[in-house]
């Protein structure tokens, strides 16, 4: 990558949140990662919830970037 397109990606929080939550896809698909269903319901606050364990998640569930201190 280089630094034009970082610069981009980093002007504003939400097209860097884009950016990680596609690289977080499977098979271009979302997942709920500990049973790795993919019917899920989307929330009105931007969370999902997993069909099967009735669990609510967002995109970056048990990933690094949940560990960090992010808005």
């Amino acid at each position: 990558m280089d630094l034009n397109t970082y610069l981009e990606l980093i002007s504003s929080e939400s097209r860097a949140k884009r950016y990680v939550s596609k690289k977080c896809l499977k098979n271009g698909h979302r997942i709920f990662p500990k049973c790795n269903s993919r019917k899920l319901y989307k929330l009105r606050d931007k969370r999902r919830r997993c069909s099967r364990y009735k669990y609510t998640f967002h995109d970056f569930l048990e990933r690094w970037i949940s560990y960090g201190i992010l808005s």
